[in-house]
């Protein structure tokens, strides 16, 4: 009996244990949250500052003036990006290490069940009242903590889609900053093209206006090259026309051009949102997938634990065989109280236990549910790998 205290004083030592490092671990998953929770606000922060940039850009296309502005603000986007793939990463980073936790908690649990499992025979030999308390009440402590661990595993999977929606955010983000900075590359190339017009241009007016100052410095006398001087400019004048004009031409259909691309950007931001939509929908579905498996999972957990009830009711029988033939042959009748005690708690949890017919309709539901969420998945995965393609 003694060792038997012992023994479970240590299981009852290293349940305290586990329960301490899924507090720990309860207030990690919450810290975690606040983490996500900061950002998604940073990230709704930068959707913001991608409106505004937005708007700069179109206000950059009607004045000049505001590049330097610009591009302070693209540096401010990027080095917000980094902060925020860096406080991902240290995200993935927590998960893995409270997956890691998670998975050991869950040996330990086994591990602690394992030689409940072992100590019983000895605990039905004994044959104390107050063994039997110990036991209930670790076995009502037992499942809690596995209460806990299965909502500690919800959690997670909620954690984990969360962290695959954000990343989704950011590479959108992502994809929108480089299409702006590509737009605003090729805007300052336009910019730089008319600045050097404009240079070649001022230097034929520069060199038509010193050419004009010459022939009325010339003196009276030399009618002859006044004339032919007149002529040339006049040539050159014209001609000066023409390239203007040409360069006039080249100008407005830059700008037409300019309004028609203008359309298609609008026209792809539709699409965008569109696919967006569609992608959220997609994700929808896969989620709802997974939540099928999850119930497959719960299916087997729960098969699982019909099949160590039958073989504990196995082994329950056994013992009150072993004990019946030690009181009609070897005379113990204080085994009677020990008996009825146990025969008590079996009927209790008989009661307590839903029948398995429930558990085969449930079960059956699941099965049902996920056979008609297949088609759907498939669907989806099918309809992401082409848009991967394209």
């Amino acid at each position: 009996l003694e060792d038997l205290q012992d023994h479970y004083g240590k299981l009852y030592e290293r349940y305290r244990q586990l329960h301490d490092g899924t507090e720990a671990n309860t207030q990690r998953i919450h810290e975690m949250k606040r983490n996500l929770e900061t950002a998604y606000a940073a990230e709704k922060y930068l959707s913001q500052e991608i409106e505004e940039l937005m708007q700069t850009l179109a206000s950059i296309e009607k004045d000049n003036k505001g590049q330097t502005k610009v591009h302070t603000e693209l540096e401010d986007l990027r080095r917000q990006h980094h902060t925020l793939t860096t406080d991902y990463t240290t995200l993935q980073q927590d998960y893995a290490t409270l997956s890691a936790e998670n998975v050991e908690i869950r040996r330990e649990l086994e591990t602690v069940k394992s030689s409940k499992r072992l100590s019983t025979s000895s605990i039905v030999n004994a044959g104390t009242d107050e063994l039997f308390n110990r036991i209930a009440t670790l076995e009502g402590e037992n499942f809690s903590l596995v209460q806990k661990l299965e909502e500690f595993q919800e959690s997670m999977v909620r954690q984990t889609l969360a962290l695959a929606e954000r990343e989704r955010n950011i590479e959108v983000l992502r994809e929108q900053v480089t299409y702006l900075e590509e737009n605003l590359r090729s805007k300052l190339e336009d910019l730089d093209e008319k600045s050097n017009l404009l240079d070649c241009t001022q230097e034929y007016l520069e060199e038509a206006n010193a050419r004009l100052a010459l022939m009325e410095t010339k003196p009276e006398g030399v009618d002859r090259k006044g004339k032919s001087l007149f002529a040339e400019v006049n040539y050159q004048r014209r001609t000066m026309k023409k390239l203007l004009a040409a360069q006039k031409k080249s100008y407005i259909d830059m700008k037409k051009l300019c309004n028609g691309s203008q359309s298609e950007i609008k026209r792809l931001k539709r699409e965008n949102i569109a696919l967006h939509k569609e992608l959220k929908q997609c994700t929808s579905l896969l989620c709802s997938a997974d939540r099928s498996y999850q119930a497959d999972k719960l299916n087997e957990r729960i098969r699982q634990l019909l099949r160590q009830v039958e073989s504990l009711e196995k082994q329950l029988e056994v013992s009150q065989r072993r004990l019946s033939y030690m009181d009609n042959y070897k005379d113990v009748g204080w085994l009677d109280s020990i008996l009825s005690f146990c025969k008590n708690e079996t009927d209790e949890l008989k009661s307590v236990q839903i029948p398995r017919p429930v558990w085969k309709s449930s079960y059956a539901t699941f099965k049902r549910r996920k056979q008609d969420s297949a088609p759907k998945h498939n669907k989806c995965v099918a309809y992401c790998s082409i848009e991967r393609i394209s």
